[in-house]
């Protein structure tokens, strides 16, 4: 699993939680208590903005032009870009997992998301509401 920020760049990935646990978990920037194992804190991304997720099958890794845009050296890593490779530059493929033997047998996911909104998004969910409560007693007079 991947997140890449809106420009295509790499912001951190996982593969396995642990040896036993084969789901991927992307930890929290802010969370206190996060699901994710994760030997370098949280590493989510610390601005808002539009991030995109990426699951694919496992040991299939992301290309930039520059090469391979994470370097987890154990698949049950939590990493950021190796700006040393192609970490510096956005997506632009996928391996295909060529240098492994790929798990096809897991074909099935769930996403799960742990953290609620940001507190900022709670009085734009509150105006939307009133909104449409708003809104459909208009429809009722009419």
């Amino acid at each position: 699993m991947f997140l890449f920020n809106a420009s295509g760049l790499g912001v951190y990935e996982n593969d396995d939680i642990s040896g036993s646990d084969t789901q991927a978990c992307l930890p929290s920037a802010y969370s206190v208590i996060n699901p994710c194992p994760s030997s370098r804190g949280a590493l989510g991304p610390l601005t808002a903005g539009i991030y995109y997720l990426a699951i694919t099958r496992s040991e299939n890794s992301p290309l930039s032009s520059s090469g391979y845009i994470f370097s987890p050296i154990l698949s049950t890593d939590v990493v950021g870009p190796d700006l040393t490779m192609g970490g510096g530059d956005p997506v632009i493929g996928w391996d295909g997992g060529v240098d492994t033997s790929p798990d096809f047998d897991l074909i099935y996911y769930d996403i799960q998301i742990s953290d609620t909104p940001e507190p900022a998004t709670w009085p734009l969910t509150v105006a939307v509401f009133g909104a449409l409560v708003l809104f459909r007693g208009k429809l009722r007079t009419r």
